[in-house]
């Protein structure tokens, strides 16, 4: 039977735009990481995960994830939202409120020397924000072009 490999990683506290990590398997085998991660305030999170294959040297089969509530394994309770799978480009996980959280990647490093995958975790702003962002973002605008109207008129 082959050998199984468990690694934990904590990326303490995600805030809006921070993200990634790296992940490998030096070792044949099937394999579980935890990828930790606490979220100070509500936000959503987007999320990938791509396997690194080089030939037989590096590869990876069945690359997944699935983000759960709570850190440390065991975790119990079923999944939030959709499985990350591999060479997906985004998977979305809407309004998830402030705390702790985990992702598990599971898979099986196949290539000769192990195997590598990128998984990425990031905090977006929630739609409250994005929508108090472009209106301040219109009212620097609105000062701005009004100035350039009013230094226009002003050199005449």
């Amino acid at each position: 039977m082959s050998p199984v490999w468990a690694d934990t990683f904590n990326l303490g506290s995600l805030n809006p735009g921070d993200s990634g990590v790296h992940f490998f398997q030096p070792n044949p085998g099937s394999f579980t990481d935890y990828l930790q991660f606490n979220l100070p305030s509500p936000v959503s999170a987007l999320a990938s995960a791509v396997s690194i294959n080089l030939t037989s040297f590096l590869n990876i089969s069945g690359l997944q994830g699935n983000l759960y509530s709570g850190s440390l394994p065991p975790l119990s309770g079923s999944p939030i939202g959709p499985t990350v799978v591999d060479g997906n480009v985004l998977t979305t996980f809407p309004s998830l409120s402030g705390g702790n959280y985990t992702f598990v990647y599971t898979g099986t490093a196949t290539g000769s020397n192990g195997g590598g995958y990128l998984a990425s975790v990031a905090a977006v702003p929630e739609a409250q924000e994005w929508a108090m962002m472009l209106a301040g973002l219109g009212l620097v605008a609105l000062v701005a072009t009004r100035r350039r109207e009013g230094g226009a008129g002003h050199a005449a």
